[in-house]
């Protein structure tokens, strides 16, 4: 693969300009984003390179949108698309081996998908996703009832489970649109990340840290345990990139994954010399905070700068990338905090001593803009509280590109 995406998704040369709009361009310029061109779908079935191409075609800057999930709620529910699509290429069950046919399953309004009455997709009841009382012992996800779209009766929970209890009901919508991403564009910041891309640039061996939470872990994707194993067999973020680097530089990459599930800052502070200690890293990706809901702002950025010192005294030729955390179902009563990490994380970058060797990849950025158009988390979640499944983690790979490799993953098309 040769930076297939920055070829892929070049302006049509003498062509016409469709959709225009204006877009920070990570500069604090502001400037007129062109929409790209359109390019043939991308048939696909299974995890190869061809699907590894197809699903790092960014979300904010690609015409084709590849199974992006959804899910019902109720016989003829309705779920909202990130765009409004032109053309359907295929609407999938989550495994990709069940195609559902448009005026018989569902049918296309705007940017929803309507589920049809007695169509063969699958699709939660209501009393049977909104429960009365919750559905695992030991599990209580409260729903937030100021927050739901339909109006229930007493206190309700969100249904919740593992490895494909959700998944098996979403379905994967692959459509082409002609419409801007209006949300933030991620920064490119090489600056920052230097020595990693020295050794790139210098074909030597890369070795990562992964660490955090169960979604550092690799919750829930597709090819893992957490996610089942099922097809279409995605690996987890961080070997996605490591597949990308691997695949377009021809270096080595040996990841090694430290993360517990579960976790806050805290404990990946506190567990420093049992897991990071004594290690080769020329890169840590540090992905936290999606259990920290309870944490306060003040607490949060003492202990990230403290173990970002530790870090950097042990590790001073390494460069570091946090990975802001996707929120919580917004319909559950657990967000509290994780919804304000974004700033809280750049508010520690901009004040840190050695902040011009930590990168951001801001996907929490990206979540709330899905919210703003209306998309429900339940959409992209695996186990309807806080992992997400094969649509979402792509985007975790997605803003780590960009940020570690800016216009050589990706260029941006301005006037």
């Amino acid at each position: 693969m040769k930076k297939i995406l920055k070829r892929l998704l070049s302006i049509t040369i003498g062509g016409i300009l469709l959709v225009m709009g204006t877009a920070c361009d990570g500069n604090n310029s502001k400037k007129t984003l062109v929409l790209p061109e359109e390019n043939e779908f991308i048939p696909l079935n299974t995890w190869n390179n061809t699907m590894l191409d197809a699903y790092l075609k960014p979300y904010w800057y690609s015409r084709e949108i590849y199974n992006e999930t959804a899910v019902f709620i109720g016989e003829e529910g309705e779920s909202t698309l990130l765009f409004t699509p032109t053309e359907i290429d295929s609407v999938k069950n989550y495994t990709l081996d069940v195609v559902y046919q448009e005026g018989k399953d569902y049918i296309i309004d705007g940017n929803k998908i309507k589920r049809l009455k007695g169509s063969k997709i699958p699709y939660w009841e209501i009393d049977d996703y909104f429960l009365e009382q919750p559905n695992v012992s030991g599990v209580s996800i409260a729903a937030d009832m100021s927050a739901l779209d339909f109006e229930l009766e007493g206190q309700r929970y969100l249904r919740y489970g593992e490895t494909d209890t959700f998944t098996s009901k979403q379905i994967a919508i692959t459509y082409r649109h002609n419409q801007l991403f209006d949300g933030t564009i991620p920064t490119a910041q090489q600056n920052k990340l230097e020595n990693v891309l020295n050794k790139i640039k210098n074909n030597e061996p890369l070795n990562v840290m992964v660490y955090g939470d169960s979604v550092a872990v690799g919750c829930n994707a597709s090819g893992t345990i957490y996610g089942g194993n099922i097809n279409p067999h995605m690996p987890d973020a961080y070997n996605i990139v490591k597949q990308y680097i691997e695949s377009v530089y021809g270096v080595d990459v040996a990841i090694e994954n430290q993360a517990v599930g579960g976790w806050k800052l805290i404990d990946c502070f506190s567990a420093y010399n049992e897991r990071i200690r004594g290690k080769k890293i020329d890169l840590l990706i540090f992905r936290i905070g999606g259990n920290d809901g309870h944490t306060n702002e003040a607490t949060y950025k003492d202990l990230m700068n403290s173990f970002l010192d530790v870090f950097f005294a042990e590790y001073p030729e390494a460069n570091v990338i946090l990975q802001t955390p996707d929120t919580p179902n917004e319909q559950s009563t657990w967000t509290l905090n994780v919804d304000k990490i974004d700033q809280w994380t750049a508010d520690i970058i901009n004040e840190y001593a050695n902040g011009d060797k930590v990168a951001i990849a801001d996907v929490q950025s990206f979540v709330k803009w899905t919210k703003s158009k209306g998309k429900k988390a339940r959409d992209w979640l695996a186990n309807n509280i806080n992992h997400a499944n094969d649509f979402m983690i792509r985007v975790y790979a997605q803003y780590i590109l960009k940020t570690m490799f800016g216009k050589d993953y990706i260029e941006e098309i301005y006037e």
